[in-house]
């Protein structure tokens, strides 16, 4: 794919397409559609929403399936000092910031409410993931016996929880319940117009979102006020290629400048 230059801005920078047989050799379920693989010192964002091109990365196979980032699931977005730094210039009080923190907290106490919770939440953290920790709680649940009963599980539940507080109070980073981690790609089909995005999340069961209205997005890191826009989120058109993009947000090939410087 050629690169999208205009005032010496590139729009397609770290952007490319991949053909239907690297697809198949990166693939590792049906409803992946956005790659991140890494050669040498070099990565960049590979999506199969694109006619196929020619197969140019089958040679290097299997470097390709030991470093490369899979748009599977949508990660957390997680504020830390930079970002609230920056949205405090911004204009945005402290009170919100404080209120994230406290909501963090009540959630914490009720993830080791119940076997349920706590098993959701060991999941979540991936703690346990090898033993299959959360599958043992649920066994414990089944059989009727209390987190209360077994020293073991809560202890683990206990380190666990403390490991959330204290990056809550000396790394602030602060869970927004709202926010998602994406990869981010260009537009190539020029349907999104300038200040545009297209965002469709899709969780582990299944279930389809689509980013309606206005949205806040931030780089990852964030340095400058300037990493965080705003933009317009829209939907497409049920033929619209970007359709078959999920988990990660298409930005605008159209302007006098990406969002994204």
């Amino acid at each position: 794919m050629d690169d999208v230059e205009r005032n010496g801005r590139v729009f397609s920078d770290g952007v490319g397409t991949c053909s239907w047989e690297v697809l198949k050799m990166l693939q590792q379920r049906r409803s992946q559609t956005l790659f991140l693989p890494r050669f040498s010192r070099f990565a960049t964002l590979l999506c199969s929403a694109s006619p196929p091109v020619d197969n140019q990365v089958q040679r290097n196979r299997r470097v390709a399936d030991r470093n490369c980032g899979v748009a599977l699931r949508m990660l957390p977005l997680v504020l830390n000092r930079p970002s609230i730094k920056i949205l405090e210039d911004l204009g945005i009080p402290n009170q919100a910031f404080e209120n994230l923190q406290l909501r963090a907290i009540d959630e914490l106490r009720g993830r080791v409410s119940s076997i349920t919770n706590a098993a959701a939440f060991l999941e979540k953290n991936n703690v346990g993931k090898s033993t299959h920790t959360n599958c043992l709680l649920r066994k414990m649940q089944s059989l009727g016996l209390a987190l209360s009963d077994d020293l073991f599980f809560r202890d683990l539940l206990d380190a666990v929880v403390l490991i959330q507080l204290q990056d809550l109070k000396y790394k602030t980073r602060i869970p927004v319940k709202e926010g998602v981690t994406l990869y981010g790609i260009m537009d190539e089909t020029g349907y999104l117009e300038e200040g545009e995005v297209y965002c469709c999340r899709v969780d582990m069961k299944g279930h389809i979102k689509r980013a309606p209205g206005t949205v806040v997005m931030s780089r990852s890191p964030a340095r400058h006020p300037g990493d965080v826009q705003m933009a317009k989120a829209i939907a497409v058109q049920n033929k619209s290629p970007l359709r078959a993009l999920h988990n990660c947000i298409t930005f605008s090939s159209k302007g006098q400048r990406d969002l994204l410087s």
